[in-house]
């Protein structure tokens, strides 16, 4: 099983989507964070799906919690 699979949306200036990508993350829980911390600091949509607790993703779970 994977760390997490992520789904990246961008939309255009109408809410259109605009780019979808998906990405499954392997095992590098700092990689992971830092690539969706990077696309939410973008203005992108961001799914995730993991068998992992919120809580063995230290950054997600402060965002989650805020």
């Amino acid at each position: 099983m994977p760390l997490a699979i992520a789904r990246f949306t961008a939309y255009d200036d109408n809410e259109k989507p605009l780019a979808v990508e998906q990405v499954t993350y392997e095992n590098d829980i700092n990689y992971f964070e830092s690539e969706v911390s990077s696309a939410l600091e973008c203005g992108i949509d961001v799914s995730v799906l993991s068998r992992h607790p919120i809580s063995s993703f230290k950054w997600l779970q402060k965002v989650v919690n805020s």
